[in-house]
């Protein structure tokens, strides 16, 4: 049996309610693609909690942290990896009553992987829940996704990141003025992570230096803009490595951001736009990913 929950609906905390009460009725081959939306409005929206989401529903299954795999299907997409998954399975968990396999990036295996797994999907053994994470969920094989009930995870509105804010410092003990949490607000473009990590920046600061700190985030926009105008106007390695060398933040964090840009200017009608984001589809877990990124984007 599959389990469908408000699949056309936003995840909101009401819909999350109903993914507890769903995974407590014991559905044992419940399997959760978790989506974020995708673009709106030209703008790229990433770390939108999607596999914190499959964490968290894991642990209401009552799957061990010890049974719980994280697959990266980019770096594990052939039918080999496959394979070894299917064989996995069949064995019981060695620690609690469940085993839950997150398979992130999901959308970057190959035809042969899901047509592999097509059969694990919709027989899955009563002891192993899967979660499926994507950020392109249309590249998603039509029979893969008929075997799965869709979440759409959106970035939080302001309102919602600055209650966040205020219960993170009352359980810090730590007090901010109201101007700077609505700040944070602002500049983390919906992004719960990007917004506890300025926090974290400026929580040992003066009062008085808080919103000059929170400030300098909305420069790293400037230089990221920067990059890709560069990327679009195809200057020397000479111009652009020093620009990527000064761009701070996660590897992953850039990437999308270069895709975002790369998206609206696409929509635009500047085709050269695609070219680079071709570069930039790989996930870049680290900074020499992106700069390989970078730099093939100007051959």
């Amino acid at each position: 049996m599959s389990c469908r929950v408000n699949t056309n609906e936003s995840l909101t905390s009401t819909s999350i309610k109903e993914i507890t009460e769903v995974c407590k009725e014991k559905y044992y081959d419940f399997h959760v693609p978790v989506y974020n939306n995708y673009w709106s409005g030209g703008v790229f929206h990433h770390n939108c909690g999607k596999t914190t989401l499959a964490r968290i529903a894991s642990k209401i299954v009552e799957c061990d942290e010890r049974s719980l795999q994280e697959i990266d299907v980019g770096t594990n997409r052939g039918i080999d990896n496959a394979k070894e998954l299917k064989n996995g399975i069949m064995f019981s968990p060695m620690f609690g009553k469940v085993k839950a396999y997150i398979l992130d990036e999901v959308h970057q295996g190959t035809p042969a992987y899901f047509n592999a797994l097509l059969k694990t999907l919709e027989d899955t053994p009563k002891h192993v829940y899967f979660f499926l994470c994507t950020t392109d969920p249309q590249k998603l094989l039509t029979t893969v996704k008929s075997r799965c009930s869709p979440y759409q995870v959106n970035t939080l509105a302001q309102k919602e990141i600055v209650k966040l804010l205020e219960w993170v410092s009352k359980e810090e003990d730590v007090s901010f003025e109201a101007q700077e949490l609505k700040r944070i607000s602002e500049v983390c473009d919906g992004i719960p992570r990007e917004a506890l990590i300025i926090l974290d920046q400026i929580i040992d600061l003066e009062p008085a230096d808080r919103l000059k700190a929170i400030e300098s985030t909305k420069e790293r926009e400037h230089e990221l803009k920067e990059l890709c105008q560069a990327l679009l106007n195809g200057k020397s390695w000479k111009v652009v490595a020093p620009i990527l060398k000064g761009l701070k933040g996660e590897p992953e964090l850039i990437r999308h951001g270069v895709l975002g840009y790369m998206n609206s200017v696409l929509l635009n009608g500047n085709e050269s736009a695609a070219m680079i984001m071709e570069e930039f589809r790989t996930p870049c877990y680290t900074r020499s990913d992106l700069t390989l990124s970078a730099y093939m984007s100007l051959k």
